[in-house]
């Protein structure tokens, strides 16, 4: 899974920097205008030509994300659950010699 977010982001970083070297030639060349309105106009249009589409790339990223954050909480509470029964079965035992006494 750790692979498939890398390749993840990979792609959203490569994919913003492509983006951004495409806007800043649009820029120098003249055919877009150096204005806020223009450039965001510009960065929309190739977001949408984008061979993958950035908002499909973060709901990926997203759902790995929470399934690491489940894998996570499923893996500690294994670990977690040998040490509790230990800790009764302790208790259990020093209760017992209490009462011997």
């Amino acid at each position: 899974m750790s692979v498939a977010t890398a390749v993840i982001l990979f792609l959203i970083a490569s994919g913003a920097v492509n983006t951004a070297l495409e806007v800043t030639q649009e820029i120098q060349s003249g055919r877009v205008q150096p204005d806020i309105a223009s450039i965001t106009a510009s960065v929309t249009q190739h977001l949408d030509r984008s061979e993958y589409s950035m908002n499909n790339l973060s709901l990926a990223f997203g759902a790995l994300w929470l399934i690491g954050i489940f894998d996570s909480y499923r893996i500690g509470r294994s670990i977690d659950k040998p040490k509790s029964q230990s800790d009764k079965h302790n208790s259990l035992r020093k209760q017992g010699r209490r009462e011997q006494r």
